[in-house]
């Protein structure tokens, strides 16, 4: 990470680990991404482009142009794609309930597509497919 080349002057990509907030500082004092990058991400203004709960961990981007970040946020401009699991067995119906779309405090949460993956003891494993980012959206599909 401490080298650059004309192609990573726009993008940064970091694999976040659980247990890190996706903030600049936090006011309760817990690890932040960029507890786990070099200092000059930090004082060179690189912000990330959307966010990942605490307990969640993959792909997290970076960047310092303004329209990037807003390019790869906006509704509709970005697919995601997560993997997840939920506690309890997934039936076809919640799965359809999911795509229909879920009523929550970030306003109504719709998949583009619910696939399960696994079943482990008393979780399951999912495959969420969207085009928006909210808070929480993964685990509120399916209202756990």
């Amino acid at each position: 990470m401490n080298t650059t080349t004309p192609y990573s002057k726009n993008l940064l990509a970091l694999n976040k680990p659980k247990g890190y907030v996706v903030t600049r500082s936090d006011e309760l004092g817990r690890k932040t991404v960029y507890d786990l990058l070099p200092d000059w991400v930090f004082t060179d203004g690189w912000m990330p482009i959307g966010r990942l709960d605490l307990e969640s961990k993959g792909l997290l981007l970076f960047t310092t142009n303004g329209k990037i970040g807003d390019a790869l946020t906006k509704p509709g401009n970005c697919i995601k794609v997560y993997e997840i699991w939920v506690r309890g067995y997934v039936t076809d119906e919640h799965i359809a309930e999911a795509m229909k779309g879920v009523q929550s405090p970030q306003g109504l949460l719709k998949a583009l597509e619910v696939e399960k993956i696994s079943v482990g003891g008393a979780k399951t494993k999912l495959r969420v497919v969207i085009d928006e980012g909210k808070i929480g959206i993964s685990a509120g599909f399916l209202g756990r």
